[in-house]
């Protein structure tokens, strides 16, 4: 018995380790949650800058929608008439020059923007997809921290059980 009692007390002194590389290791894990939710409070700052951009774009994509619509419903109205029924039309010559000359130099211009709303559109697709990631990420990260915490505490509760059955069982035998 006095073996016993022997291999039950190293067996507590072990189990009392134990429980602290365990403690140590919920420190551990408590440090990662902090610098978890320092992350989530970057890419939350992240997701309310990228939604801002977004809203931005998208309110400019609406005032450029509506000046297209406009030039081009003028442009529509005058390719209904081919060149030679823009002369033989009633009215001033002068100004079907003018809107010649208009439509040639609105032609490069209504171009440039087009391109420019391309590109506009393509960076909005970009921050939607930016927001995507971040939030993909947010979650992954929250998941394995909560997975992580659970088995520590698990583990832990199991050692302090065992701890206390061996403490037990180590006074009887005494």
């Amino acid at each position: 018995e006095l073996k016993q009692s022997s291999d039950l007390e190293q067996k507590s002194v072990s189990l009392e380790r134990e429980l602290i590389k365990i403690n140590a290791k919920l420190i551990g894990a408590a440090q990662k949650v902090q610098k978890h939710e320092t992350a989530v409070i970057v890419l939350e700052e992240k997701l309310i800058l990228l939604q801002f951009e977004e809203a931005e774009k998208v309110k400019l994509l609406a005032e450029q929608r509506v000046q297209f619509s406009k030039v081009l419903m003028a442009l529509e109205r005058m390719a209904r008439f081919p060149p030679e029924a823009l002369i033989a039309q009633p009215g001033d010559p002068a100004d079907t020059v003018r809107s010649a000359i208009l439509l040639r130099a609105v032609v490069p211009e209504i171009e440039r923007r087009a391109e420019a709303l391309r590109l506009q559109i393509e960076g909005l697709a970009i921050s939607r997809e930016k927001m995507k990631a971040q939030r993909t990420a947010l979650t992954v990260e929250a998941d394995l921290l909560e997975r992580e915490n659970k088995q520590l505490t698990v583990f832990l509760q199991s050692k302090k059980k065992l701890k206390v059955q061996t403490d037990a069982e180590s006074k009887r035998v005494a």
